[in-house]
């Protein structure tokens, strides 16, 4: 259970990374 957590809070977290990416690298 607390794998699927982990999963789910890095994939949380690379899809806020390339969300803030790509707002940078239209401004």
């Amino acid at each position: 259970m607390l794998d699927i957590i982990y999963l789910a809070l890095t994939l949380a977290l690379f899809a806020l990374v390339s969300l803030i990416a790509k707002a940078v690298d239209r401004a």
